[in-house]
């Protein structure tokens, strides 16, 4: 990520550990698979929506949370690119027009 934004390594990793302790109740609210998990990555649950509605103005952080929270597991990090995909994911599920019956 470091590579990616410029930023500082050590800044960035505070940053996301900031994250997961400020909302510990939502990050750690379940095991962390063995492996990456594409469609889990991809997918957004009632609780992700819900976390992410709970307050507009920490939307920025709380979706960044998401991101690191589904890019996470137990053998690793799927780091930014799964971060892109989870992104772009979540992004056309909320900009795409739903249809009609």
């Amino acid at each position: 990520m470091s590579k990616l934004t410029g930023g500082p390594a050590a800044q960035i990793l505070k940053s996301y550990l900031g994250l997961m302790d400020k909302y510990d109740y939502y990050f750690f609210n379940e095991l962390w698979p063995e492996n990456y998990d594409y469609e889990k990555a991809t997918t957004f649950t009632e609780a992700d929506q819900a976390f992410l509605s709970a307050n507009k103005e920490e939307f920025a952080d709380r979706f960044q949370t998401v991101l690191l929270k589904k890019n996470l597991y137990l053998n690793g990090f799927m780091g930014p690119i799964g971060m892109m995909w989870t992104q772009q994911a979540y992004e056309e599920q909320h900009t795409t027009p739903k249809k009609s019956n």
